[in-house]
């Protein structure tokens, strides 16, 4: 019985320390900057198979700031947004291309 239990323990350490995966499409790489900002974002999205997605801006009390789809083969990677009159916090950008989801926080001072 003691073995059992000194197996299970050796079996769950070993599935607990196992290197995370990285996103097997990881075509899409998302920079917010400059963070912490107090009036303009800019946000550069690296896609290197040129491949559709959906960005979205939203704000700390989860409403969208910018909402745009950009289709396949559209070369657009940089986008500008205006924070000056939006309220302070913590906001997240979020790209969806198919069901993968990738997300980045940056700061309203």
């Amino acid at each position: 019985m003691r073995f059992r239990y000194l197996f299970l323990s050796f079996i769950l350490l070993a599935a607990c320390s196992k290197i995370p995966t990285v996103d097997p499409e990881g075509v899409l790489v998302v920079i917010p900057y400059p963070s912490p900002t107090s009036s303009s974002l800019n946000i550069h999205v690296q896609n290197t198979e040129l491949s559709a997605y959906l960005i979205q801006i939203f704000d700390p009390k989860a409403n969208i700031v910018l909402e745009e789809n950009v289709s396949a083969g559209d070369s657009k990677h940089s986008f500008s947004v205006d924070l000056s009159s939006s309220p302070k916090g913590s906001y997240v950008v979020v790209l969806k291309k198919n069901a993968v989801v990738y997300t980045k926080k940056f700061l309203k001072v």
